[in-house]
């Protein structure tokens, strides 16, 4: 795993744009010829939130979870499956449209998907190790306070939009938690209150699956780390409240400084 960090950083350093940084971040792991508990984990997630953006959640259930799976795994062991991830996202994102969807997640329609993630990736990299070929090394940009501002003001308003919706949030990463506890906008204690707690119970449980998967050895529970998740739904709780004070989301948006994102 050192040895793919390394890699990973240095060729990072040729990567001169997002779509680039993507594929080199997704390429350093291990293979899923290699696969460990861990990933093998990872995998079942991932293929299980697939099915959930396609609306196929409520017709598959746990076997055909980790038929995919496997299929995955035999087919395209040279991937990782942080690219199988990857490759997912972008297609959801408007990416490989010459591969159509008719209604079900099946291997053929996988293997598509991936396939053309595979020709995506090669282009990619190939301009990756050609530059790092010529030595010329470009900086990483960096983000500037108003694209940092752009990012936050964004993921605020996506989030009060499926709060209002929905009553929830999803806050990735603990993004809007981070911000609003640093700025002195949400308490820490927010997070350690008997609601936080029952209401991270409660979204741990409806996400739980009673019967565990199969993957080779591999045996989990949906909830995989219940610790983590906990403390994702107790942030999310606080956002919530949080959310529950504002009346003009515009008019809170419009107080955050550039110095404050």
């Amino acid at each position: 795993m050192q040895l793919l960090k390394q890699n990973r950083d240095y060729l990072i350093k040729y990567a001169t744009d997002e779509s680039e940084r993507n594929v080199v971040l997704a390429t350093a792991n291990l293979k899923m010829a290699e696969m460990t508990k861990e990933a093998g984990e990872k995998l079942i997630e991932v293929v299980g939130k697939w099915y959930f953006y396609l609306g196929l959640s409520g017709k598959s259930n746990p076997d055909d979870i980790i038929m995919l799976c496997r299929f995955l795994k035999d087919t395209f062991p040279e991937l990782t499956v942080n690219e199988i991830e990857l490759a997912i996202d972008m297609k959801m994102k408007g990416h490989f449209t010459e591969v159509d969807f008719y209604g079900n997640l099946t291997p053929l329609y996988a293997s598509q998907i991936i396939n053309a993630y595979k020709e995506y990736r090669h282009e990619k990299l190939k301009f990756v190790f050609e530059k790092k070929q010529r030595n010329t090394v470009y900086e990483t940009p960096k983000m500037s306070m108003e694209e940092n501002h752009k990012l936050l003001v964004d993921a605020i308003q996506h989030e009060w939009r499926r709060f209002n919706s929905t009553g929830i949030v999803d806050d990735l990463f603990s993004f809007i938690y981070d911000f609003a506890v640093r700025t002195g906008r949400i308490s820490e204690d927010a997070t350690k209150s008997e609601a936080a707690q029952a209401y991270a119970m409660k979204r741990i449980q409806a996400d739980s699956v009673s019967e565990a998967s199969t993957i080779g050895d591999i045996k989990r529970s949906y909830t995989a780390n219940r610790e983590v998740a906990e403390m994702r739904y107790r942030r999310n709780f606080a956002v919530i409240e949080l959310f529950k004070k504002i009346n003009n989301i515009e008019d809170f948006i419009s107080k955050i400084t550039f110095e404050e994102a």
